[in-house]
């Protein structure tokens, strides 16, 4: 009896369990840049990529003055077992993560200042320690004790020992890793519905600066403006969360701003901006050849949680929202909305609905914007409503996601983001080039992941192609619109086999106006409109029976 009385004494008295705790931190102040490549890239530790309260830098070609990005977010969110939910995540601030790591408890460091730095590393710094022992900060203090990689060459796992032979696991050609966390203080934006969630991002690209090689794609020109982000997320909580998921929220500038349109790609995990008119006006816009710019999914998120990367997540939705307060504005992140925004809702919980604006239709879809709009097939910002009837270009906004899965503590899932620009002749040329970087990119991202490979190999062994369709040049036909005639201007560069033809918006061909053997050169086509009705149209150029460019007119009666 007496050890009964002790033993419940005994619990009675017991120090409670260690609870999760919000911590008092100061967001954090570090700063770094990715300028290996022909990119530019701001970066910071609050969550929050490209800008911070003032200014913004993500610029390509990394001299020139025009800004391809204005900035972009890392959200994730789930549903606890009482049906509350979990986010962490904002669009234009104030950031939602602080600097450093969480402990065991989900707990966050005690002075997040301690851990406000990022660690910035070049493939030269590591060769560099290795001929003449010269050591930068980073390098000497590379945080593998929090989680960065590192290559084992002393045989001793767990330790970071540079005159043993252990090295940072440097990506491609330059390297800017940190931790965050979402405890390190009450959340401004969401109080409340902190997950415990710390997450390491690892930033790279690589410096492949060479000028396009006649009769081979330039694989050095797409990997050197292209930047990639790797991204870890350890869920330290003390809650189990089912339908969980993981998004990508950017915010486009594409030069100016206010003329963009968006896109998405699903057999490449894609969303992009282009240009929804035909010259990027402003002192830093992009002038008469509007580019292209996409956030791809390279590598998919890890559910296996075992680190076997055995089981992967492509994105699962795109969604496009306006600024303001409407039904399909932003979201309120003091409410459940940017989770229906990861999840393809609106912000009453209805899911988005394929054509027109996304809304108030009938057939549920998690992808806005699938269509092509290089030939403009439906449902793009080229074509809404399956007529031809195009949205207005303004600035432009949009999140990826991926998902939903369980994610219960001590899970951990990864997954890398490329961001890839590509410039055509024109803004649907441009579509089109960044469909091949994106291609390149993702193919590429494996490789630049492997510690100490040749990130940028020898274009011959990678992808030899004849010219193409970035040689080639085909021009928007004048008058435009027209009302009986018009003439289309083409360039081939080589001696090909070259066919033009017309189409109409159902795709069938209502025209061949060049079919044959063509010298290089520039030539001029009449098309004669003869009694086609009025409407859109569409001309392509085909040469050597691989290069496809397509534009758009309008024949007006």
């Amino acid at each position: 009896m007496k050890w009964h009385i002790l033993l419940f004494t005994m619990l009675l008295c017991a120090p409670p369990a260690l609870s999760q705790q919000v911590g008092t931190c100061a967001h954090g102040l570090a700063s770094d840049t990715l300028d290996v490549a022909d990119v530019r890239a701001a970066l910071f530790n609050n969550g929050s990529f490209f800008w911070r309260s003032s200014g913004h830098v993500y610029t390509v070609p990394k001299d020139g003055n025009a800004q391809a990005i204005f900035t972009a977010n890392l959200w994730a969110g789930g549903l606890a077992s009482d049906g509350s939910y979990r986010i962490t995540g904002t669009d234009f601030g104030p950031g939602e993560y602080w600097p450093g790591p969480l402990d065991e408890d989900g707990n966050p460091p005690a002075d997040c200042d301690d851990y406000d730095r990022m660690y910035s590393v070049y493939d030269a710094d590591v060769r560099a320690y290795e001929d003449s022992g010269a050591l930068t900060d980073d390098l000497r203090d590379w945080p593998y004790h929090l989680g960065a990689p590192v290559v084992d060459g002393d045989g001793i796992e767990a330790n970071y020992n540079l005159a043993g032979g252990d090295r940072p696991e440097i990506f491609g050609e330059q390297s800017v890793w940190w931790v965050m966390n979402d405890m390190g203080n009450a959340d401004p934006l969401s109080p409340g519905s902190q997950i415990g969630l710390e997450a390491r991002v690892q930033a790279f690209a690589a410096s492949c600066h060479a000028d396009p090689t006649p009769g081979l794609y330039s694989m050095q020109e797409v990997l050197s403006q292209t930047t990639y982000y790797h991204v870890t997320l350890v869920h330290k909580g003390q809650e189990p969360l089912k339908d969980f998921y993981v998004g990508w929220w950017t915010y486009g500038d594409l030069g100016n701003p206010a003329d963009n349109f968006v896109g998405s790609d699903t057999t490449r995990q894609m969303g992009y901006f282009y240009n929804g008119d035909d010259f990027d006006e402003g002192q830093n816009g992009y002038g008469d050849r509007p580019p292209a710019l996409g956030v791809l999914l390279a590598e998919g998120v890890d559910v296996s949680f075992d680190g076997s990367d055995n089981e992967q997540l492509p994105f699962t939705s795109f969604l496009h929202y306006v600024s303001g307060p409407t039904q399909l504005g932003n979201p309120s992140f003091r409410t459940i909305e940017p989770y229906y925004y990861l999840s393809s809702r609106w912000r009453d919980g209805t899911p988005v609905t394929f054509g027109r604006i996304g809304f108030g239709g009938t057939e549920p879809t998690r992808f806005m914007y699938p269509g092509d709009p290089v030939t403009g097939s439906y449902w793009s910002e080229e074509n809404l409503d399956n007529n031809g009837f195009r949205s207005i270009p303004a600035h432009r906004r949009f999140v990826l996601s991926s998902g939903p899965f369980d994610f219960a503590p001590g899970d951990t899932t990864a997954f890398t983001v490329a961001i890839v620009w590509a410039q055509g002749e024109d803004r649907l040329d441009s579509i089109t080039a960044l469909r091949e970087a994106a291609d390149i990119a993702k193919e590429s991202v494996s490789a630049l992941m492997q510690y100490d490979t040749q990130a940028c190999p020898p274009i011959q062994t990678q992808l030899e192609r004849p010219n193409t369709w970035r040689n080639h040049t085909l021009r928007q036909n004048y008058p435009e619109p027209f009302s009986q005639q018009t003439t289309i201007r083409y360039e081939v560069i080589d001696t090909v086999p070259v066919q033009l033809s017309v189409y109409d918006l159902l795709g069938r061909r209502v025209r061949t106006l060049v079919d044959g053997m063509q010298e290089a050169g520039v030539y001029d086509v009449v098309f004669e409109a003869g009694d086609l009705p009025t409407g859109t149209y569409f001309y392509r150029l085909e040469a050597a029976g691989y290069v496809s460019i397509t534009r758009r007119m309008v024949l007006q009666r």
